[in-house]
């Protein structure tokens, strides 16, 4: 429910700041909230905390900036349908990770469910085939979750979520601080999304 809500949310956010301001005050406030919820648990982080965490977390934080600035230039629709292509990603990733089998039937499910949020978001063949800049955009924001969603389930397995969680958005909190910064001009203007990619990674 929360994550259906967030793109026509934040639709109407970006209305009144820039993507850049909006992903920092979030970024940050996800990083507090989870500061305060761990700090009976500081003491437990290791080492191999952040070998997970921090890779996984650039990655998120990629996938969180292409995805605001990209729902700047398309519909909550189409950006909740191009965004759901960890479905189709993280199956291949779970195989390039851990070998785990792609059978036919995740194949099949995958497709299903492109299937049904082609329709719930009211996505026509026509309107798919006509992607502007922000569609893009999210279409790359959405095959970043998928790294971090697989990173996640291979990687983090023996970690306190919590604690994850926490390194993850302080890593996602300083790559939005970084682009909040210095690359907020060149990333909003730029008018092709290659350029744009590069910059993020």
């Amino acid at each position: 429910i929360i994550w259906g809500i967030a793109p026509n949310l934040s639709k109407y956010l970006l209305g009144y700041y820039n993507a850049a301001t909006y992903n920092l005050f979030t970024s940050l406030i996800a990083f507090l909230g989870m500061l305060a919820i761990c700090a009976n648990k500081l003491g437990k982080i290791n080492l191999s905390y952040f070998k997970v965490a921090v890779p996984t977390g650039l990655f998120y934080s990629c996938a969180v900036i292409l995805q605001k600035v990209g729902l700047d230039y398309t519909t909550p629709a189409k950006y909740a349908f191009l965004e759901n292509f960890p479905i189709l990603v993280v199956p291949i990733l779970m195989y390039v990770f851990t070998r785990q089998k792609i059978t036919p039937l995740k194949i099949i499910s995958a497709l299903l469910c492109l299937l049904g949020m082609f329709i719930l978001c009211d996505v026509t063949p026509k309107t798919l085939l006509t992607l502007n800049k922000g569609d893009i955009l999210c279409a790359l924001s959405g095959i970043f979750y998928g790294v971090n969603i697989a990173g996640t389930a291979v990687y983090s397995k023996k970690l306190e979520s919590s604690l994850y969680l926490l390194i993850q958005f302080f890593v996602h909190s300083v790559i939005s601080l970084i682009y909040f910064l210095f690359l907020r001009e060149s990333i909003e203007a730029s008018s092709s999304f290659m350029p744009l990619f590069l910059l993020i990674a």
